[in-house]
């Protein structure tokens, strides 16, 4: 019989594998045996869990300090912008002017013997200023800008005037208001417009760009009645005021009754015009007092500074006086710091060829100082004593000075005033700084 080679390997292999088999039935009896594998499985699977959840912790930390890191970038670049922002200060021209001035105050302030002399002046240039360190080089204000500058220091009576003036080139160049009203193309011979008459630069007509407002009150508008022959700009105020006043109330001997004296020294009109220049009101337990208080304020302290004192032309004139050159009305002055408009000035407003006299009606035609309300002028009537001269309907009328009526109050401004920016024209007036 013959025998397989391999017979005895295979009952080998079964007798190993058979013996393996009933140990680990052995060991199944054996406590915990069983959880070692799953414990290890377990382990493992909670290994990996572990290490998913902490890099994903680690991811979320990283995100969030990429996100700190830019938000505090971010701060501090605000916080660096709005530092240069506070630390450097942007200057507009008149600004700079404004700089130039009080360095020069404070630059004669320390040198009182530069100071010129009474009714002369003397200048003092940029470079000198800021040589003397009472301020910075000019391009240290305006970095985009080359400029040269001086301020001029005028002694009038001991009161001296300081005025700044900056040359930016095509850029910007200080102007003077008188200078920009009587430049070469702005004169006419003919129209509406700007006429050289009686020495003086005139408005004539009806619709003329003459209007002026202070940057301080630029809500209130005034026209530029003239330039005088001292280069002192007339400015009449555009509206009457709100209240209506008593010319005078004086008692009149021609009329025996208190009717009013038409000579302006000493009268009741004065006296308002004073406290409204002043801008205050008299004491209401006053038995004379007048209420100013609903009266707009158009003037102020900056304002008042740069207003000249002037004589007001307050002479009487018949009603067919044809004079058009002041020498009736400015035949009596009277030194003031506000006045109203004289006769020969409305008439002088008219470019009607009938506007021959004092109550001639056409001189209401073509004058752009015509308004609704009736308000007063300054000259009384030379036929009667009680009688004073005012605008009705646009047409010279007289009344007794007793009458109240609407006031237009005409300031003088200096010659040295400024203008910021405007053209003239209602929606864009002179803006005097």
């Amino acid at each position: 019989m013959s025998m397989d080679p391999n017979s005895n390997h295979i009952d080998k292999d079964q007798i190993t594998k058979k013996e393996e088999e009933e140990k680990e039935e052995e060991l199944k009896d054996v406590p915990g045996y069983e959880d070692e594998d799953d414990d290890l499985e377990i382990t493992t699977s909670n290994s990996n869990t572990v290490s998913t959840t902490s890099k994903e912790q680690f991811r979320v930390k990283m995100v969030k300090l990429f996100i700190i890191v830019i938000i505090v970038f971010l701060v501090i670049m605000l916080i660096g912008f709005i530092f240069s922002k506070l630390s450097r200060k942007e200057y507009s021209y008149s600004d700079v002017e404004e700089v130039m001035v009080e360095s020069a105050k404070s630059y004669f302030s320390d040198n009182k013997s530069k100071l010129p002399s009474k009714n002369n002046s003397v200048f003092i240039s940029d470079d000198t200023l800021s040589n003397s360190k009472y301020m910075k080089p000019l391009d240290k204000y305006l970095k985009n800008d080359s400029c040269t500058g001086k301020v001029v220091v005028k002694n009038s009576s001991n009161s001296y005037d300081y005025t700044a003036y900056l040359d930016c080139g095509s850029n910007y160049k200080t102007r003077e208001l008188y200078k920009e009203i009587v430049k070469k193309d702005n004169i006419v011979t003919s129209g509406y417009g700007l006429y050289k008459l009686n020495n003086e630069y005139v408005y004539r007509g009806l619709y003329v760009d003459n209007y002026v407002a202070f940057k301080e009150k630029e809500d209130i508008l005034w026209r530029i009645v003239k330039v005088t022959n001292n280069n002192e700009v007339v400015l009449i105020k555009d509206l009457a005021t709100s209240n209506s006043y008593i010319w005078d109330e004086r008692y009149n001997s021609s009329t025996e009754y208190d009717t009013g004296i038409n000579v302006y020294k000493n009268s009741s009109m004065s006296t308002h015009l004073d406290k409204l220049y002043a801008s205050k009101y008299k004491d209401k337990n006053n038995e004379d007092y007048m209420d100013y208080s609903d009266e707009e304020l158009f003037l102020n302290k900056n304002i008042k500074s740069k207003l000249k004192k002037f004589n007001a032309c307050v002479g009487t004139r018949t009603e067919n006086d044809t004079s058009k050159d002041g020498s009736s009305d400015c035949s009596v002055k009277y030194e003031t710091k506000m006045a109203m408009l004289s006769v020969y000035d409305y008439l002088n407003a008219s470019i009607d060829p009938g506007c021959t006299t004092t109550v001639s009606p056409e001189c209401q035609n073509y004058n752009y100082l015509v308004l609704n309300e009736s308000y007063w002028l300054i000259n009384g009537k030379a036929e009667d004593s009680s009688k004073v001269y005012f605008i009705s309907s646009g047409s010279i009328d007289d009344k007794e000075a007793s009458n109240d009526s609407h006031v237009r109050p005409v300031i003088h401004l200096n010659n040295t005033v400024m203008i910021e920016s405007g053209k003239g024209t209602k929606a864009k007036p002179y803006i005097i700084r």
